[in-house]
């Protein structure tokens, strides 16, 4: 009797011990990561069962008052555009391995409402964010179950005071490490966008566009003459060429809000379109100009975009901070 009583509570011991470790792990490796108590999030499939190649996640908060110092330490796979309160704060694309890009936000904090907001874009349909963002005062937001998905872009989300319309729930897929993410690590420190980009933000456009076999000058983004086809886009494939080699963030004004995309050969030379493109580019639906994530080394770019393409520009770097980051390709 006494035997058998040892052994219940021994077992009831162990259960218990099982038990707390399983609510408890998860809560120790949270406390011991940058980022936190986050959770690695996404986009739900949509009816027909297809996750959007790329999206908007937003997430609102209160303060009363603006802290002195804040970080926020963002992860997405496989890469993002982040902004706050309407500003962009910075952009980067997954590599394995990767740590969190962290960024100093507390300037762009105000007293009362507050918004991130994380444009997402996956080739492979699938992806993941993972966000923290901390401050004195106690300030912690983390990604999880309270962000919304936003679907279509719409300029009215950047700002906090206007409502997120058609706001979905988030898929959560879980604390790290999960999936193909390990736990990740403190990562570097990086300038906020403002302070990359040089000429306050000017667009530096294109010098002349090749359309179809034909070279034309251009002046502020635009040939010397109407295309062949007298459309306001320039058509499915164009070649845009700045003059000179160009360290900065590539942008595309699409000729459609329909989920623009285009692929991007970079180099002056005839476009061998059966090769493998340099990159690509991807933009929630709505919205009209698409940026790159990072910024690159270049001096001409083919795009080939199934719904035609407008416009392209530049937005230069400071090389000397941004050479780090800036990938190279062939000009």
């Amino acid at each position: 009797m006494r035997r058998g009583l040892i052994l219940a509570l021994l077992a009831a011991g162990a259960l218990l011990l099982a038990t707390s470790e399983r609510w408890l792990a998860p809560r120790i490796i949270a406390g011991r990561l940058p980022s936190g108590r986050a959770q690695w999030i996404w986009a739900a499939p949509d009816r027909a069962g297809v996750t959007p190649l790329a999206f908007e996640a937003a997430r609102d908060f209160s303060l009363d008052r603006p802290p002195s110092q804040a970080l926020v330490h963002v992860l997405a796979d496989e890469e993002y555009v982040l902004f706050l309160n309407g500003v962009r704060v910075g952009g980067n694309r997954y590599r394995p391995g990767s740590g969190l890009d962290s960024y100093r936000v507390a300037p762009l904090l105000v007293a009362g409402a507050n918004r991130l907001l994380v444009e997402l874009r996956s080739g492979r349909r699938a992806g993941g964010l993972l966000l923290r963002l901390v401050g004195d005062g106690g300030l912690e937001i983390v990604s999880g179950p309270e962000w919304r998905i936003l679907r279509r872009h719409r300029e009215a989300h950047l700002d906090p005071a206007n409502r997120l319309a058609e706001a979905r729930l988030p898929r959560v897929w879980g604390g790290p490490p999960t999936g193909r993410w390990r736990l990740p690590e403190a990562g570097a420190l990086l300038p906020l966008h403002s302070q990359l980009v040089t000429g306050q933000g000017r667009r530096l456009w294109p010098r002349r566009m090749r359309i179809g076999e034909v070279w034309l000058a251009a002046q502020g983004g635009r040939p010397s003459r109407r295309p062949p086809s007298g459309s306001r886009s320039l058509g499915r494939q164009v070649t845009f060429d700045w003059g000179r080699q160009v360290t900065g963030y590539l942008g595309l004004i699409f000729a459609t809000r329909q989920t623009p995309k285009a692929l991007l050969y970079y180099g002056c030379d005839p476009t061998d379109l059966e090769a493998a493109p340099d990159d690509h580019a991807l933009s929630a639906r709505g919205r009209l100009i698409w940026t790159a994530a990072v910024p690159r080394r270049f001096r001409c770019v083919t795009v080939l975009a199934p719904q035609g393409v407008r416009r392209a520009f530049a937005l230069e770097v400071d090389e000397s901070r941004a050479a780090p980051r800036a990938a190279r390709r062939r000009c």
